[in-house]
């Protein structure tokens, strides 16, 4: 596999960033402004985002990491 330059790197990161925003956005904080029918789907809904979530920063920080400024 080819070695990634440091700007790819770091376009690779922010990409991962800028999913797990999105996964957080779209998953956490919308059913909290949503009227949903159960408890349980809100619940489900905020810890699968959660931790889809926490994948992508781990990528993101793991493709960054042998970046040196």
């Amino acid at each position: 596999m080819k070695t990634l330059s440091v700007g790819q790197r770091k376009s690779l990161s922010a990409i991962f960033g800028n999913t797990a925003v999105a996964w957080f956005v779209g998953g956490i904080l919308n059913p909290l402004f949503n009227q949903s029918p159960k408890q349980f789907d809100i619940l489900f809904n905020i810890v699968i985002s959660l931790i889809i979530s926490l994948v992508f920063i781990y990528y993101s920080l793991d493709t960054v990491k042998a970046v040196k400024t």
